[in-house]
């Protein structure tokens, strides 16, 4: 990753054509590895935290609240849950270039570098994706629990 967070440039596009160059790749795809996987949890820390500071909202400033309209007290609540399910659509097509990335760095290091049980790690890449799409899962329905509840509960 570059120090100002943008992905590596891709250096190896103009050695794909040469056997005996393909070894200078790995280190390109390294970074983009690198990179991506960085940017996974990046985007998941990220996401929890609006997630919880929106969630939070109505509980830490219900004097603000009484004032207004009931269903304004649902808005931020409402924009958690939204924001967590985009969160799901967002992390799949990360996790499907970071999925991409690593299976090329992988075929290139059993080729190349002729490194035994180099698909052995897609199971643990797959386990990463469920453990993904399940934390996730999970902050959708604390949302959606969360949102009943400011709904239901707090104007009362």
């Amino acid at each position: 990753m570059t120090s100002s967070g943008d992905p590596p440039q891709d250096t190896a596009v103009d050695l794909k054509d040469e056997p005996e160059d393909q070894l200078k790749r790995i280190p390109v795809l390294w970074e983009e590895y690198k990179y991506r996987h960085d940017l996974c949890w990046r985007v998941m820390f990220r996401l929890t935290s609006a997630v919880v500071i929106l969630a939070i909202v109505p509980y830490v400033y219900r004097s603000v609240f009484q004032n207004l309209p009931g269903w304004v007290l649902g808005v931020p609540a409402s924009l958690a849950v939204a924001l967590a399910g985009f969160g799901i659509v967002l992390m799949k097509s990360e996790l499907d270039l970071f999925r991409k990335v690593k299976d090329v760095y992988r075929d290139l290091k059993r080729d190349k570098l002729y490194v035994e049980d180099a698909g052995e790690h897609d199971k643990d890449t797959i386990k990463f994706e469920y453990l993904v799409f399940a934390y996730l899962g999970i902050l959708v329905l604390l949302s959606l629990i969360n949102l009943f509840v400011v709904v239901t509960e707090l104007p009362r």
